[in-house]
């Protein structure tokens, strides 16, 4: 009687510790929810660490320039804006760097942007100091003073962003092109400096 006793005991404690052993794995991690296993954490961090970033100084159109017709202090950009442009390995930046004229800065009515959100940039590369920009034709078109605030916002920020551009060469569809809606004249590279 008292082997059965014991017997029974044993697989009692037994059964105890195994119940105690999967409490700790719940509190260590050991469910299936997503982002809570050890596993999902670490990738979760990995994920974190592994963005980039950099500071650019972006250009946006002066509102007094493009609505009224005149801006005196400013021209047709505003001082830059620097920029924390936050992006992942094996992203575009310069292409980042483009869109992200389409955000104006937080509670600056004086600037304006010309990226409008019908205009695609298909993408940005960069040979030789030169960063070519490729628009999709689809829903490329506007005034005059659209295409040169647009193309002074680009210039200005690719040159003065990345020290490996020195000029911007803007292409349509993958093309070169004289004009990107009619107005300037884009068959050659845009440098900082032909304001």
């Amino acid at each position: 009687m008292r082997k059965k006793a014991f017997a029974l005991m044993l697989v009692f404690i037994i059964a105890l510790m195994s119940a105690g052993c999967s409490s700790e794995t719940a509190q260590d991690g050991g469910n299936d929810t997503p982002g809570q296993n050890q596993e999902g954490q670490n990738s979760q961090l990995q994920e974190n660490t592994e963005g980039q970033s950099v500071v650019i100084k972006q250009y946006f159109g002066s509102s007094a320039y493009v609505y009224d017709g005149q801006d005196e202090v400013n021209g047709e950009l505003m001082p830059p804006v620097e920029y924390k442009l936050e992006y992942k390995e094996g992203d575009n930046v310069y292409l980042e760097a483009v869109n992200s004229l389409r955000n104006l800065p937080e509670g600056q009515s004086q600037y304006c942007t010309m990226l409008d959100k019908n205009y695609v940039c298909n993408g940005v590369t960069v040979e030789d100091g030169v960063a070519y920009v490729d628009f999709s034709s689809e829903g490329l078109n506007g005034g005059s003073i659209n295409e040169i605030v647009l193309i002074d916002q680009i210039v200005y920020t690719l040159s003065n962003s990345f020290e490996d551009v020195a000029a911007v060469q803007f292409t349509v569809d993958g093309e070169k092109t004289d004009t990107l809606m009619g107005h300037m004249d884009t068959s050659e590279a845009f440098v900082a400096d032909y304001l």
